[in-house]
């Protein structure tokens, strides 16, 4: 029976990283900034994993997986609330709310919610450059149902479909359409000096084109293959090493990297960097993690540099109920 599931655990691993390298490769001809819509889906939502420049993808393990990685989804044993709210440049905003729930020991479901909405702002015209006296705002949301499964021991799967709506400027500019998303996370159970690595993959915002007039425009579909490994120092101290390679379709590949050092899990401090990306650059972030009336309740905090379009500042809550 071990030989079998082993059998089966290289097969699914052989296929996903066939499909991955297969897209890829027929996405390397795209690196078009502008022309995919639901750019809202490529926002983070965790402090957590902001600050550790989004290196995730293979250890996630809070509700917040519904959107990084929903096989992540496994490994909360417990039912998990996790609320946060980015505050981006001209009073943008992006908030985020999960929750998830073990329906059997092999088996969680969680359901989801992201809403992007920009302030009022003024219509202006050529004739009218001061404004018309109307005003219009950008509110993008998203509805997710997700599933996880441990396929085995080591190996865990999981599921995302959304439901997506954009208003861009008012009913004029109104569009629903829907996108899914399938992830792994898969422990090697190796020894010695790579005890602990964790291997993720996933697949993000796959769906329809959404045509806006007379114009379709594609989900930002993103490939993500991510590495991860604890580093003890001691009974108090320990270290967090985390890697991303991405490739989305309208952008080139890049690399994430993440660390996150965690004194006796009440004290987390963090940092990330991401290579070859055009916006984004450095990350950093601190976090707390305290048992109150009986609740596990982790508060995570962090900033990202944008360059041009200046700084992002994130607050989550994660509650183990």
């Amino acid at each position: 029976m071990n030989i079998i599931k082993n059998k089966m655990k290289l097969i699914l691993l052989f296929s996903l990283g066939l499909i991955s390298i297969y897209s890829v490769n027929n996405a390397q001809t795209f690196n078009k900034p502008g022309v995919t819509s639901a750019q809202f889906l490529k926002i983070g939502v965790s402090a957590r994993a902001e600050g550790m420049g989004q290196s995730v993808a293979s250890f996630i393990d809070d509700a917040s997986a519904s959107f990084y990685n929903p096989s992540g989804l496994m490994n909360i044993k417990e039912d998990n609330l996790f609320v946060g709210y980015t505050f981006m440049p001209a009073n943008v905003g992006l908030s985020f709310l999960s929750f998830s729930k073990r329906i059997s020991d092999n088996d969680a479901l969680a359901v989801s919610v992201i809403a992007f909405r920009s302030d009022e702002m003024k219509i202006r015209t050529v004739l009218m450059p001061e404004g018309t006296g109307q005003t219009f705002h950008v509110a993008e949301y998203a509805l997710g149902l997700h599933y996880a499964h441990n396929f085995t021991e080591d190996l865990k799967i999981g599921f995302t479909l959304r439901y997506l709506h954009m208003n861009l400027v008012g009913d004029q500019f109104s569009r629903g359409s829907w996108s899914a998303d399938m992830g792994i996370q898969y422990d090697t159970g190796l020894e010695g000096i790579l005890e602990g690595l964790k291997i993720g993959m996933v697949v993000d915002n796959f769906g329809p084109e959404v045509k806006f007039i007379n114009e379709s425009y594609g989900l930002p579909l993103k490939y993500v293959i991510g590495f991860s490994k604890p580093v003890e120092l001691n009974s108090e101290n320990n270290i967090l090493l985390a890697f991303n390679w991405v490739k989305s379709i309208d952008e080139k590949q890049k690399a994430h990297v993440g660390l996150e050092y965690s004194f006796v899990n009440f004290l987390y401090l963090r940092g990330g960097y991401k290579f070859e990306s055009d916006s984004e650059t450095w990350s950093g972030g601190f976090g707390i993690a305290q048992n109150i009336f009986q609740y596990n309740i982790k508060i995570d905090y962090s900033y990202s540099d944008y360059a041009l379009l200046g700084e992002l500042h994130r607050i989550t809550v994660g509650i183990h109920l």
